[in-house]
This record gives structure tokens, sequence and C-alpha cells, in this order.
């Protein structure tokens, strides 16, 4: 595909690239000052983040929710989903919601559960 059918933008607009190389470039970087913030935070352990909420580290948390921004901004840029129709975002989302939902349900009631 051509650079002019690709939308070169970040953050929903914030940064704009001039070519798809540079956009790459961009989220690369992002992608690794977020991994590079995980990684700090693991070897560092903040005793702060080391009580409990919802029967999990604060720190625990934080891993988490890391994993899952990175996750969906590779899915969201590199994946091309955010140049896809309204129905078929919706359609991936609800079925990451339900699978996360599941996931969420078996490891709190797991030992409980019998599938």
């Amino acid at each position: 595909m051509a650079a002019e059918t690709h939308n070169l933008a970040i953050f929903r607009g914030l940064l704009k690239f001039k070519s798809n190389q540079q956009k790459i470039w961009g989220v690369l970087i992002f992608l690794s000052i977020v991994t590079t913030v995980e990684v700090a935070l693991g070897i560092i352990k903040p005793e702060v983040l080391m009580t409990s909420f919802l029967r999990m580290k604060l720190l625990n948390w934080i891993f988490i929710i890391l994993t899952i921004v990175k996750a969906y901004y590779i899915a969201w840029d590199f994946m091309h989903v955010r140049d896809e129709k309204k129905r078929f975002e919706k359609c991936n989302c609800f079925a990451f919601d339900y699978f996360n939902t599941l996931s969420r349900i078996y490891s709190f009631a797991g030992s409980r559960l019998y599938i």
C-alpha cells in the first residue's frame, strides 16, 4: 500500500510522521519507553507498590496494565485495526473483553471451579 493510504499519526493525531519508516521508529520508541518503565519497576520494586489491591500487589496490576497497553497499541498500529470499519473494531474489542473476563473469573475462582 502507498504511504498516502496509511494513517501516519499516533496518539490520536498528537504526533504526525512523514513516512511509514518514521512512524515505525516513533512506535518503537514509545514501546521501548513503556518496556523500560516495566523493567525499572521490576528491578526497583518500590515498597509502596507492594501493598495488596484486589488480592494482588499493585506492582502486578501495573505490569498487567502496561502489558495490555502495549498489546493494544501493537494491534492498533501494526495490525492496522485503526484502518478497519467500526463494526470490526467493536467485534475485536468484544472478543478481547469476553476472554479477559473469562480469564479473570478463572484466576479468582479457579481452585473452586470445575470446568
